[in-house]
């Protein structure tokens, strides 16, 4: 090699050159006396690359130490897009299964407790991985993606986090464009947790888009995967009472398909709806049960005491706590107030018919009471007023009936009362039984065998 060739000088205290410098070992730069026999990574590695060694001469940054530490200072002044200006550190895969990643060394056996310098009896093994590669270790799939690496209890380095600059499940062939449009960020074996003492987890999007958690049996962005999706969805927002950017719970079909809402919402008014797709009534809680179906089921696993099924608190005992409607109805058909009182109505019309508790013992009704079975009472009073009177009446049909009285009965329309098992009836001999009777003004009596007694004269 020609002398001229040779471009290395020694000026102003340093050793420059103006072309390519290559070593066959490694170049160590800024070696303090103290930094022999530095570890270089895992036993019986090669010593190549560039080593810019520190010592911890200058002591702590406590502002009377000085800076020993040994670094590597990059400078750029230009912007990268689709160049590569702006790069200063770039890692070459060279082969499919190459992995291009920056490492973080400590000793397996731990640090001294009191000199706190490593304890090297055991070695030194990566505890942080950071990097890329783009074929897995077996071979047998395509990853092509950077992570974040540390080690399983085994000491085996395990992805926890993943960026993938290709779409996983369709890589691209050979010489096709590298690249993603949506990339799909994924943790392996690890938890995510958000301190809440200083951050939230927050998915942030105009009301032009739909902002969702979405719940998955596959960790690949495949829609056939989607079970249940937790939205606030793009309903409109008005600038004014709060309206719009509603909340939902979906739930999805085994190939991926929207089955519906399984629960809604609404923000302005805080009106939950389960089944239905948006919050469309004054209620705070709307059920839209299937056909079939149970609005709400209450099944306890055991007695409940002293407690109910069901239980409302209100403020008057004027307040409802029932209010029943078919769909469409102007008015209640059924409404039960606090104070226990029902109120019964045919849907159009105020309601007319009532039930209700009128005093201790006491119940009570303001309107006419219809029994189809049997009506029973150990005391019947017609009214709780002075020279009150108590009203039997057949029918309200103008053609009268019988009012039976055990074997006895009286004829509400000729005003006769049968005694007795009797099938007479009034001017025929009776064979069972005799009965009174009121003719020209006088009470009669005729008995089974025909024999007519006046008891009171005209």
């Amino acid at each position: 090699m020609a002398l001229k060739d040779i471009d290395l000088k020694y000026s102003g205290g340093k050793l420059k050159t103006g072309k390519a410098l290559t070593t066959g070992g490694p170049l160590t730069v800024n070696v303090p006396n103290s930094s022999a026999n530095l570890p270089l990574g895992r036993a019986g590695a090669l010593s190549t690359g560039i080593n810019i060694v520190s010592s911890f001469a200058g002591g702590e940054d406590n502002g009377s130490g000085t800076d020993t530490t040994g670094r590597l200072n990059l400078y750029s002044y230009q912007r990268a897009q689709n160049g590569s200006y702006g790069e200063t550190i770039r890692h070459f895969l060279m082969r499919s299964d190459a992995k291009a990643m920056i490492a973080w060394y400590g000793p397996k056996a731990g640090y001294n407790e009191t000199t706190e310098e490593p304890d090297e009896s055991q070695g030194w093994s990566p505890w942080w991985w950071i990097g890329a590669h783009w074929e897995a270790n077996d071979n047998a799939s395509i990853h092509g993606h950077g992570s974040i690496e540390v080690p399983d209890l085994t000491g085996a380095l395990q992805t926890r986090l993943e960026v993938p600059f290709i779409d996983q499940t369709n890589p691209p062939a050979p010489g096709q464009p590298i690249g993603v449009a949506t990339t799909n960020i994924r943790t392996n074996l690890a938890d995510f947790t958000v301190r809440a003492s200083t951050g939230v987890l927050r998915i942030g999007a105009g009301n032009t888009y739909n902002k969702d958690i979405l719940l998955s049996v596959s960790s690949d962005r495949d829609p056939a995967g989607e079970r249940w999706k937790l939205r606030a969805n793009t309903d409109t927002e008005t600038g004014s009472g709060n309206t719009g950017t509603n909340f939902e719970i979906r739930r999805h079909a085994d190939n991926g398909n929207v089955l519906g809402t399984a629960l809604s919402i609404e923000r302005a008014t805080g009106n939950v709806a389960l089944g239905e797709s948006a919050v469309s009534s004054p209620a705070r809680l709307l059920i839209s049960p299937p056909t079939n179906k149970h609005g709400v089921s209450v099944i306890p696993l055991a007695s409940q005491g002293n407690n109910s099924a069901f239980s409302a608190v209100t403020t008057a005992t004027t307040d409802r706590v029932l209010d029943l409607r078919v769909s469409g109805d102007g008015s209640a058909r059924v409404v039960v107030y606090t104070d226990g009182k029902h109120e019964w109505g045919d849907g159009t019309n105020p309601r007319d018919t009532n039930l209700y508790r009128s005093g201790a013992d006491t119940l009570a009704t303001d309107d006419s009471f219809t029994v189809g079975g049997v009506f029973r009472a150990a005391t019947m009073q017609g009214s709780t007023n002075s020279g009150g009177s108590l009203t039997l009446r057949s029918t309200s049909n103008a053609t009268k009936g019988a009012i039976n009285i055990g074997a006895s009965q009286w004829n509400d329309g000729t005003n006769v009362l049968l005694l007795g098992n009797t099938t007479a009836v009034p001017g025929s001999n009776p064979t069972g039984g005799g009965y009174l009777y009121a003719e020209s003004g006088a009470l009669k009596w005729r008995s089974p065998g025909g024999t007519v007694t006046t008891i009171a004269p005209a």
